[in-house]
């Protein structure tokens, strides 16, 4: 089931690979003879595959109740994209977003820079009109290919990296491909731990060919590639279909049984819909219509009910992801992402990283390193010795109880007014580049007036010490701000209770 705080690392493993389609060798489908494809003319037949049994939320294979896990029918005005955690989102707009957010996989020769919707400058590659979802491919002129790493087209992908995996089951999508030369439409999977260790591609369909079906398992970097050639694929929507369990892998073409493998994956996987441009499918040509995309009605997960690690059955038709809890009582390394994210480290001498936004940040309990990086930050040490290092931007910091560093900017002054934020039993904490011209130390916890506070103030010729036990805190609370002479300060660089009255 979902194993979010242990997101991984999917840049090294996508870009260092050689290209995957150097030496691939496929195997041509043939199911003309295959008993089974009489019978499985559609998904909801009966026989050694799959049927309804009841609502929409559980269907029966081989007997077995699955229940619906995951799904998204595109029925709102916008998608649910994931924009940092916390914030609820579902789908994720590039690869690893908390990491090296990556949008091209160059060992695939890709031509295309994959754009997040709210990217300002670049075209937005996706629209939603009638419950489908599109994702368009376009040309982009000389000031969009600056802001898209050199790239010459955008487009769009979407994953359920930071919100779902699963590890067997039933997994459908229902979809119209684009048949553009140029144009390389997938729908498929990685590992969620961040190893490109295992891929199983559910389709993949190039654009100059789309009559035939590409389909993969990769183990350990290994192929085992088949094709399936004559379908209608290009033609409307058609559905396409993976069963995974312990023992075998089935691929289903508009509910027809079309390849049959046995199973050699045993790890947590997300999904992936992409529509790349270039690599195998080659290079648009002039007769590429941009305007021709890849249209996703829905995508269903169902798992085995009675499987005790499965994920939590839908409630509705549209997938909620958790809250995730980001954090976890180990040490750990956390990063955020380009949007404003919500982090609670938890337990453990955690590094947290905010990355770009307004963060909110909480080591918990440990002794914990945050950093705030770009953006107004919000950092909260907690429990433990801690340093806090708020970036960029306009931050606050506060400590929390132990003895805590801190620093406004990346370990200097940053020219920005960042905010120091004490309270009884706070420790004695640390400032290492306090601004006089920008910077506060908020002191409204205790509700004393500025004369209390200057009678609490002395020089220590390398520092400025205030005592906070002296205005109503533990013993021991003092806050030195390091290399502050005490008469450069002034009552301006204090929130007091007569201050903001």
């Amino acid at each position: 089931m979902n194993t979010h705080s242990s997101r991984g690392h999917f840049h090294a493993s996508l870009v260092a690979r050689a290209s995957r389609f150097d030496t691939l060798t496929e195997t041509p489908l043939d199911i003309s003879d295959d008993p089974a494809s009489a019978e499985l003319t559609t998904f909801y037949a009966t026989s050694a595959a799959m049927s309804y049994a009841g609502p929409s939320q559980t269907i029966t294979i081989d007997g077995a109740d699955y229940v619906l896990t995951f799904g998204d029918e595109f029925n709102g005005s916008t998608v649910s994209f994931w924009n940092g955690y916390g914030n609820g989102g579902l789908w994720a707009t590039s690869f690893s977003p908390h990491l090296d957010d990556t949008r091209s996989i160059t060992s695939n020769n890709e031509l295309q820079y994959y754009i997040d919707p709210d990217m300002s400058g670049l075209p937005n590659p996706f629209t939603v009109d009638q419950g489908v979802l599109t994702i368009n491919a376009s040309e982009l002129d000389a000031t969009q290919r600056q802001l898209a790493d050199g790239y010459d087209y955008g487009s769009g992908m979407l994953s359920t990296e930071m919100t779902f995996d699963v590890s067997s089951g039933y997994i459908e999508i229902s979809a119209d491909v684009p048949d553009e030369q140029g144009f390389w439409s997938a729908f498929w999977m990685l590992p969620a731990d961040g190893d490109w260790s295992s891929e199983i591609d559910i389709f993949e369909i190039l654009g100059g060919t789309a009559d035939t079906i590409h389909t993969n398992v990769w183990t350990d970097g290994t192929p085992d590639a088949a094709y399936l050639t004559g379908t209608d694929a290009a033609d409307g929507f058609h559905t396409y279909g993976l069963f995974w369990d312990a023992d075998s892998i089935q691929w289903f073409y508009d509910g027809e049984l079309i390849r049959e493998t046995a199973n050699t994956i045993t790890e947590e996987m997300f999904l992936i819909i992409n529509l790349a441009v270039g690599g195998w499918a080659g290079d648009p040509d002039g007769t590429t219509d941009f305007g021709d995309g890849l249209s996703i009605d829905y995508v269903h997960v169902y798992e085995l009910e009675t499987d005790p690690n499965r994920n939590p059955a839908m409630q509705g038709d549209t997938f909620v992801p958790a809250d995730p809890d980001v954090g976890t009582t180990q040490t750990e390394v956390i990063n955020g992402s380009r949007w404003g994210d919500v982090i609670d480290a938890q337990a453990g001498d955690d590094t947290v990283y905010g990355d770009g936004g307004d963060d909110i940040l909480s080591g918990g309990t440990g002794a914990d390193r945050l950093f705030g990086q770009a953006g107004d930050d919000s950092l909260s040490g907690g429990a433990g010795n801690d340093h806090l290092i708020g970036g960029a931007g306009e931050d606050r910091l506060d400590g929390g109880a132990g003895t805590d560093h801190m620093w406004g900017g990346s370990y200097g002054a940053d020219g920005s007014r960042d905010t120091f934020v004490f309270s009884a039993g706070s420790g004695a904490d640390y400032v290492h580049d306090f601004e006089v011209a920008f910077d506060l130390i908020d002191l409204t916890f205790y509700g004393v007036d500025w004369s209390t506070v200057q009678s609490a103030l002395s020089d220590q010729s390398w520092a400025t010490r205030l005592d906070l036990a002296a205005l109503g805190g533990s013993a021991g609370d003092a806050v030195y701000l390091a290399n502050v002479a005490l008469a450069d300060l002034t009552s301006d660089n204090f929130l007091t209770s007569d201050l903001i009255a």
